[in-house]
């Protein structure tokens, strides 16, 4: 069977060298998302997830206790190296030639799968948010009908997601002991540390 034909968006994407996009900002995951790239890549998701605060109130934000603190699930982060001015992802992957690739491919979590795309008026537009170095997206380079249907598995994933969050919330509010990102993690069905090797 021939490998799939990359379509507009997928040739974009592998013509951009940098993939500033994998380097600023922050990737949100789902209970989904981690879910599958644990599965997936056969690893815990200490190895790829950190949790930050959230600046403001937002319904995909958990409590680890019952105070006003709230964190987000992200992608993990390496530290810039020198002469670079933002982190890269953890999953992505340089190049001999200089480009970058995600190590994950269509693996990749929802909100990098939709990744320019954004739905207004019901109509579907790039919109890189300034996140892209490599010369502007055009609604050419997208697929509405293909786009359409990952924005809303993304959105349908984010609301299942935030139902899962103010379940916890709540539950940790009522207990009134501090919980560990670790818990949080357990409790959604996500295996949250990866095993010491055994000697």
């Amino acid at each position: 069977m021939p490998p799939p034909t990359p379509t507009a968006k997928d040739r974009r994407f592998l013509a951009c060298r940098t993939k500033r996009c994998c380097r600023a900002g922050a990737v949100t995951l789902t209970d989904r998302d981690l879910v599958e790239l644990c599965g997936r890549l056969g690893i815990a998701a200490d190895a790829f997830v950190r949790a930050v605060p959230a600046a403001a109130p937002r319904p995909d934000a958990f409590a680890l206790d019952d105070g006003p603190e709230r964190y987000l699930l992200v992608l993990g982060k390496f530290a810039p190296r020198e002469g670079e001015a933002l982190g890269r992802c953890v999953f992505l992957l340089g190049t001999e030639g200089g480009h970058h690739r995600c190590g994950v491919g269509d693996g990749r979590p929802l909100t990098c799968r939709a990744f320019p795309s954004v739905e207004a008026g019901g109509v579907v537009l790039p919109d890189d948010g300034g996140l892209c170095d490599c010369g502007g997206w055009s609604p050419a380079d997208l697929d509405p009908a293909e786009e359409r249907a990952v924005l809303e598995e993304l959105g349908a994933a984010r609301l299942a997601y935030a139902a899962r969050v103010a379940e916890w919330n709540a539950g940790v509010a009522r207990r009134g002991t501090r919980a560990s990102v670790a818990d949080f993690l357990a409790w959604l069905g996500v295996p949250a540390v990866t095993p010491a090797p055994s000697a």
